[in-house]
């Protein structure tokens, strides 16, 4: 048998893949036998618009060391490979030991014909190899023109023994119903694999190259309408400018039409304006001075044109009581992490605060109004303490300049001109506290939970105003001096 690795012929060189296309084989360990083989013996006897391609592949899995359903194990054993493809010959090598590979080959021939719809064993082949000493097995797919070739072995000098099977495995190529179409060369061809040298096998691939002009019939297609292909490519870059142009036509059209509209509504606006300026309509209206003289919790620090900076001075009061209650019950909450406090007065005050709201925390917060339809907080603020002694900075605007979700809700209110409910959007949002933040609720703790701080911002139910370290003090004393914790305990 031979023993000689077959790297290169007539019939696989590049030229000769051009003219096959999808005709022959990968090659095996750098061996390019069997596609030599199906070029020379199987590609004429193909009908018009067939392929048929071989592959071979060493498998390295055992038996024993598969999971899942037989079918899993079957595709394990097969490589993954597309064993329902059309035009397709496959043969797997299992290198592992004798034993080893003939439990595989056992579980295959068992298995194989049940799971993969219309593959029958090929009896022959397995009778042929057990003269030589190799146990092998095929299966074939009549219908899907497919055949798999399995053996227990993975040499150069078995593979080549395999290749020899290759008319025997594949009859819907190698024969017409009853009537054999292997011809004389054919079989000189497969046998010469038996020989000790490869001059017979070259030879004969040879004499089978010499029946096509390869260089023509590569020439030919890659050269096919290049004459052609400037033409087609300036043809569909031209396409492309058209139809370019045609969406910047459309686009300017649109954008034309959309300055029309606006040229249209801005004189209308502008007439009602200058009416309502010449009669004098607008002489007594200033709906936000009069809020703001109403409002003592509003505090106006600067107007410039159509910009304006006012603080708000409210109470801590818009929160979720599920979840401040859900961090309250959590003792590895941040609130109690970061407070000073014992965790039993720490749990007191934030009880007072956010659950039975016995006592409150007063807020404030600082924003820039543009009338002309924006908004945003003024962060890290110095607030004036004759304006909010007594208030603590919203930890969300203080520190990190945002108001969340209000901010897209008071520009809406501006650029409808609702400068009223944009201000109350501000004061709610001065009065926020967002459990599900951890970043801001942890800088809150920190701020609001620090015994070594005196500031008072904290109002008892008589209006007294008193520190955390006071309002701890005072629930103390109306629980008789002992906290919630003490008390289970």
């Amino acid at each position: 048998m031979l023993k000689t690795q077959i790297s290169s012929t007539a019939l696989t060189s590049a030229q000769a893949d051009v003219f096959f296309g999808g005709t022959g084989a990968d090659h095996y360990r750098g061996d390019h036998a069997m596609s030599a083989i199906i070029r020379a013996c199987a590609y004429p006897k193909l009908k018009d618009g067939q392929t048929f391609y071989g592959t071979a592949s060493v498998v390295y899995e055992t038996l024993d060391n598969l999971t899942g359903s037989k079918m899993d194990k079957l595709r394990r054993l097969t490589g993954n490979k597309p064993i329902m493809d059309e035009g397709q010959l496959f043969i797997f090598c299992y290198p592992k030991s004798k034993e080893e590979a003939a439990q595989i080959l056992d579980f295959i021939q068992a298995e194989f014909a049940s799971h993969f719809p219309g593959f029958s064993e090929v009896t022959k082949i397995a009778h042929y190899y057990t003269q030589t000493g190799m146990r092998a097995m095929a299966f074939a797919n009549p219908d899907r023109r497919t055949s798999v070739l399995f053996m227990d072995r993975a040499g150069l000098e078995a593979y080549h023994l395999a290749l020899v099977a290759i008319p025997a495995a594949c009859p819907y190529v190698f024969a017409d119903g009853e009537k054999s179409l292997v011809t004389e060369f054919d079989r000189r061809l497969i046998t010469a694999l038996q020989q000790d040298t490869p001059d017979v096998f070259l030879a004969c691939v040879s004499e089978a190259a010499a029946q096509y002009d390869f260089r023509t019939a590569r020439i030919k297609k890659l050269l096919d309408g290049f004459e052609q292909r400037y033409e087609r490519d300036r043809a569909r870059a031209l396409r492309r400018d058209v139809e370019n142009a045609r969406n910047k036509v459309a686009e300017y059209n649109r954008r034309v039409s959309e300055y029309l509209a606006q040229l249209r509504e801005s004189n209308i606006l502008l007439a009602a304006l200058e009416f309502k300026l010449a009669s004098g309509e607008s002489e007594g209206e200033n709906v936000i001075q009069s809020y703001f003289l109403g409002n003592p919790s509003l505090v106006l620090e600067d107007v410039t044109d159509n910009e304006m900076d006012f603080g708000v001075k409210t109470t801590l009061r818009n929160y979720d009581e599920d979840q401040a209650e859900n961090c309250i019950e959590n003792r590895h909450s941040c609130l109690y992490t970061k407070s000073s406090f014992s965790r039993a007065d720490t749990e007191l005050l934030l009880r007072a605060v956010f659950l039975d709201r016995t006592v409150t925390v007063n807020f404030c917060a600082d924003y820039h109004f543009n009338l002309n339809g924006s908004v945003s907080a003024n962060g890290h603020h110095d607030f004036d303490q004759s304006d909010y002694f007594g208030y603590m900075p919203n930890t969300h605007v203080q520190e990190y300049s945002c108001l969340g979700g209000n901010e897209d809700v008071v520009n809406e209110y501006l650029a409808q001109r609702n400068y009223i409910g944009a201000i109350e959007q501000c004061i709610y949002s001065a009065g926020n506290l967002n459990f599900n933040d951890f970043t801001v609720l942890e800088r809150f703790a920190g701020q609001f939970l620090n015994s070594r701080k005196d500031e008072r911002f904290i109002n008892l139910p008589d209006g007294t105003l008193v520190s955390p370290t006071e309002a701890i003090a005072w629930l103390k004393e109306q629980n008789n001096g002992t906290t919630q914790e003490e008390k289970e305990g």
